[in-house]
């Protein structure tokens, strides 16, 4: 997804015309890219589908609310930025989120599989200074 959005987000030139970045778009009447609709229609089938397996698949975490509330609000950013029409704040936000969740990820793996102490060489630590 982070190489979709960054080819979506790296068509628009924002520092020759920075007014891209001002009021909605809909209001200025700047085309929508088809690459970010594709964005915003990914990223919404995600965020739905994770939101409902975390609600109704998922053993309880001790973040279940947490992560729960993390999925609601994250729907109700895309489905306000898509109504809005800030449609490339919305784009640079999802690809700054997908980004940094890739480091994240490798830390919950290595935890999971319990990479831990000099023996396995400090992955789990390393990984979660990186994330830091």
């Amino acid at each position: 997804m982070a190489y979709l959005e960054y080819q979506a987000v790296k068509k628009i030139n924002w520092v020759d015309e920075p007014h891209l970045l001002g009021p909605p778009a809909k209001h200025l009447n700047i085309p929508i890219d088809r690459d970010v609709i594709n964005v915003y229609v990914i990223q919404s089938a995600i965020w739905i589908v994770t939101g409902l397996s975390h609600r109704f698949v998922e053993e309880h975490h001790k973040d279940y609310y947490v992560m729960y509330f993390h999925h609601i609000v994250t729907l109700a950013v895309v489905s306000g930025s898509r109504s809005r029409g800030l449609h490339l704040y919305g784009t640079v936000i999802f690809w700054i989120h997908d980004v940094s969740d890739i480091p994240l990820d490798l830390m919950k793996i290595c935890n999971l599989l319990r990479l831990h102490g000099y023996s396995c060489f400090f992955i789990t630590e390393i990984s979660y200074f990186v994330t830091v």
